[in-house]
């Protein structure tokens, strides 16, 4: 077997890390995968993120949507910016193959904490019609 030059090296470890992080992300089994919408919300979930539009904002979870056995999921929360600063928000429900009930979870930098409901239907559009952004909302 002809010797590894420093070159060839380089080249095959390019090469290999190129093919693993070309690869898609694999979902968990029981991850829920799909585009949702609703009344003034749109989830968006793959096998990486879920990403929810709201009428005056949106947030990204680094990480997929995994119902426990009875459909029950949390989201971590992650930090939005909104008009009056920074906010941590948090997503907690129920799933079902067709269907999200969710809570949003807002705790902003003044330690107020507000709770939005949402429910939104698998591969449905979200409704934003008549709705226009005010103020202060990220959700």
């Amino acid at each position: 077997m002809p010797s590894m030059t420093p070159r060839r090296i380089a080249v095959l470890s390019s090469l290999l890390c190129c093919v693993a992080c070309g690869q898609d992300p694999i979902a968990p089994p029981n991850a829920i995968v799909g585009r949702f919408g609703g009344r003034a919300t749109e989830l968006v979930a793959s096998a990486d993120r879920v990403r929810v539009q709201f009428v005056c904002g949106f947030a990204v979870f680094r990480q997929p949507l995994v119902p426990d056995a009875e459909g029950h999921f949390n989201l971590a929360p992650v930090l939005v910016q909104s008009s009056h600063g920074t906010t941590a928000l948090a997503l907690k429900g129920v799933a079902t193959s067709t269907q999200i009930a969710f809570d949003a979870v807002a705790l902003s930098s003044s330690g107020e904490v507000t709770t939005t409901h949402h429910v939104v239907q698998f591969d449905q559009p979200a409704d934003y019609s008549g709705l226009a952004c005010l103020a202060g909302g990220n959700g």
